[in-house]
């Protein structure tokens, strides 16, 4: 157990950030986000609105608000988070009268003679109007302005007159309003007043010429049922009256960067809108419209797509949208390409039947070959391998003219796509996503077309041997059309799990396996367990503190000493024979052996006192002997066991040429012999009985009636007497029980 102090983190203090109509965007930046107890682990800052990339001392952001999260994890496993929060915000603050924008602040630097968030009050006793600029277009200069009446206001005297004039082109001038060319003016103003004085003021505004955009038209554009995106170009944007200043242009569905000459889009419609603000403050926007739609075009009879207008170019016998419609008086029918699998080449086609078709005469008979491989080939089908094939079919008719006509169509293999099998994938609680490699996907029968994989999550590109995925289940699937138009898709699972183990007593973190290595004296999920010690001890997790807590007091439950008695494993060990000269045996037995004896020895002893007794066995004499078998470990726990067995005299003798086993005191008997000393022979029959052959047979006779048996009863009365119900099997047997019967008879 370690006590470890939580890293803190220093967080930037970020006010209202500003920006204009046209950016749309703002450039911030802050004092870097520092940590203290990180053990110089990185800090990780992400946002909340899913702009991109925030790094610790800022980032660019859109308009709206902005939390900024930051997290920070140590060594020790203590980790910390944080966040701050601002705005930005569009500034359409205009400085009018001269005045200047800090766009920083969103605020205006006004001249000497002005005041006001916009410059728009006067410091002057003739109060002036505020002018905005003025935009228009070319067409519309000069402009006629009318403003509020130009007065002087004191008040210790009375205004007696009032005149203006234009400084800059001279025109005719009221205190009311005026005609004004394009450009700036600045409006003077005096008033003389009843006390003889005179003061003076002006005010200041633009006519400007607003930009003017021209916009390209595009008409509908194609993409086919792989790409699903179509690289979309288009004569590029351009601006009049636009100081210079840079035109830009986004895509209202969202797709990625729309520069001024086109774009990569996907599916769908697309109205894009271009903006320009010149120097002078006036702002243009236009849009255009176009579509990108799927070209699900099929050109048969050896017609080629043209994608970009999703148009088929015929040959020469065909004309139609598909290239279907013949210009032959042999009517032919249209194959699409036959998309198979290897297991299936060669494949059998069918067909509505070729016919020979004109008004003025009769088909008399037609007939049709493959130019390619020449199999059979019927008006109706064939059979065909992979490859091209151009079948050609020559009518005759009545009239004696022949007309000729033909159909061409592929048959070709699918792609083959080979898959990765990706197992579980973990990440941490502060990175949550992972970056997974798998072997490369790959394909067969795919003319080296691409192969595109996708992520059904949503999640950014996948590549063809991985990615970076966030926390939860991916389905990845995998397409490709081989030149032959055929599209196979296939796809595979993985899941991204956050890997919450915490490794303890040293022990480090697999991610890739979330599995803990632990050190030589620890094992479990957690490397909690030790099974190395006698001594248990509690487990106990990493104290995050901060630095005004410490020391911290901990308690636990009390730590103990155990220690597992030795078990022993004793044989079991049967009778032993000795004769009655040697008077001992030779017995062996199974080890003895000891479990939890910390490889300490074991002793044997015989109670009967004999001579040293192993592990496996000794030498005994007559007699019963216990055996008994002691172990203590070094944790001084003793366990004792015994087993116990007899040594007899084995006195047998055996007979007719018998053998003594002594280990089992039993005689082996001869073919001739058997019984414990193999003196009884097996070719003799007891009294009553009588061999035929090499069975003894015994004739019961029941001269009453009644003490006739079922057959049952006599197989019954037979076995009480040591036999069986006789059953005959050869002639010899038959004639030994007829003649014993008649004779009894």
């Amino acid at each position: 157990m370690s006590h470890v102090i939580s890293p803190s983190l220093t967080l930037p203090s970020v006010g209202e950030q500003f920006t204009n109509e046209v950016q749309l965007n703002s450039t911030v930046t802050w004092p870097a986000v520092t940590a203290t107890n990180s053990d110089d682990q990185p800090i990780t800052c992400t946002f909340s609105s899913g702009d991109a990339a925030v790094g610790l001392t800022g980032g660019v952001f859109g308009v709206g608000s902005h939390t900024i999260n930051c997290t920070v994890i140590n060594d020790g496993g203590c980790i910390t988070s944080g966040s701050f929060t601002f705005n930005v915000t569009v500034c359409s603050l205009m400085c009018l009268n001269g005045g200047t924008l800090d766009l920083e602040r969103c605020q205006c630097g006004c001249t000497q003679s002005w005041t006001g968030d916009t410059c728009s009050s006067s410091l002057s006793y003739v109060l002036v109007p505020t002018i905005s600029t003025q935009c228009i277009t070319a067409g519309q200069a000069p402009v006629s302005l009318t403003w509020n009446e130009v007065t002087g206001n004191k008040t210790s005297t009375t205004a007696i007159g009032v005149i203006c004039q234009d400084s800059g082109d001279g025109r005719n001038v009221s205190v009311t309003g005026g005609i004004f060319g394009v450009g700036s003016h600045s409006v003077i103003c005096i008033a003389q007043f009843s006390d003889g004085s005179v003061d003076t003021a002006g005010f200041t505004f633009n006519v400007t010429l607003s930009p003017s955009l021209t916009l390209p038209t595009v008409g509908e554009q194609f993409t086919n049922e792989v790409q699903l995106n179509s690289t979309v170009t288009w004569p590029a944007v351009t601006a009049t009256n636009s100081d210079d200043q840079p035109i830009t242009c986004t895509d209202s569905s969202g797709d990625a960067a729309v520069s001024l000459t086109g774009g990569v889009f996907g599916v769908g419609s697309h109205t894009i809108n271009c903006t320009v603000l010149n120097d002078g403050g006036c702002i243009t926007s236009e849009n255009f419209t176009f579509n990108v739609t799927v070209c699900s075009l099929m050109c048969l009879n050896g017609g080629t797509l043209d994608l970009k207008r999703c148009q088929c170019g015929c040959t020469q016998s065909w004309t139609g949208d598909t290239c279907s419609s013949s210009l032959s008086y042999v009517l032919v029918p249209t194959i699409s390409t036959q998309c198979i699998t290897a297991g299936q080449a060669p494949v059998s086609l069918t067909w509505n039947e070729v016919t020979g078709n004109t008004t003025s005469t009769t088909a008399i008979g037609v007939i049709c070959q493959d130019s390619g491989d020449g199999r059979n080939v019927s008006v109706n089908g064939g059979i065909f391998g992979v490859g091209s094939h151009s079948v050609i079919c020559i009518a005759q008719f009545s009239d004696g003219s022949v007309d000729t006509a033909g159909f061409t169509f592929n048959v070709t293999l699918s792609p083959s796509l080979t898959l990765p099998t990706v197992g579980e994938q973990f990440t941490n609680e502060v990175q949550l996503n992972s970056t997974v490699t798998w072997p490369a996907v790959t394909a067969t029968n795919s003319d080296d077309q691409p192969i595109t994989c996708t992520d059904s999550s949503g999640d950014a590109a996948v590549g063809l041997t991985g990615g970076v995925f966030r926390v939860g289940s991916h389905t990845i699937n995998c397409t490709v059309i081989n030149d032959g138009g055929c599209i196979t898709s296939e796809n595979f699972t993985f899941n991204v799990t956050v890997c919450s183990l915490m490794c303890l007593n040293g022990g480090t973190l697999d991610l890739e396996r979330c599995q803990c290595g632990c050190t030589q004296s620890w094992t479990g999920d957690t490397c909690s367990s030790s099974p190395a010690s006698y001594v248990l001890v509690p487990t106990i997790s990493t104290q995050c503190i901060t630095a005004g807590q410490a020391p911290v007091s901990l308690t636990w439950n009390e730590v103990l000493a155990t220690k597992l008695s030795p078990s022993l494993t004793l044989p079991t060990v049967g009778e032993h024979f000795t004769n009655d000269v040697q008077l001992n045996s030779t017995v062996t037995w199974p080890a003895v052996t000891a479990t939890n004896s910390d490889d300490r020895p074991i002793t044997c002893t015989n109670s009967s006192g004999d001579a040293a007794v192993g592990l496996t066995g000794g030498v005994f004499r007559v007699g019963s002997h216990t055996i008994n078998c002691t172990v203590i470990n070094d944790g001084g726990c003793i366990t004792s066991g015994s087993f116990a067995f007899n040594v007899t005299v084995c006195s047998l003798m055996c007979l007719n040429g018998g053998t003594l086993d002594l280990e089992r005191c039993q005689c082996g008997c001869t073919q001739s012999w058997t019984g414990d000393t193999c003196s009884a022979s097996r070719n003799s029959c007891t009294n009553g009985w009588h061999r035929v052959g090499t069975m003894c047979y015994k004739i019961v006779y029941f001269p009453s009636q009644g003490d006739r048996m079922t057959w049952a009863q006599a197989e019954a009365a037979c076995v009480a007497d040591g036999g069986h119900l006789a059953s005959l099997h050869t002639q010899q047997q038959q004639h030994y029980i007829y003649g014993e019967y008649i004779y009894l008879l």
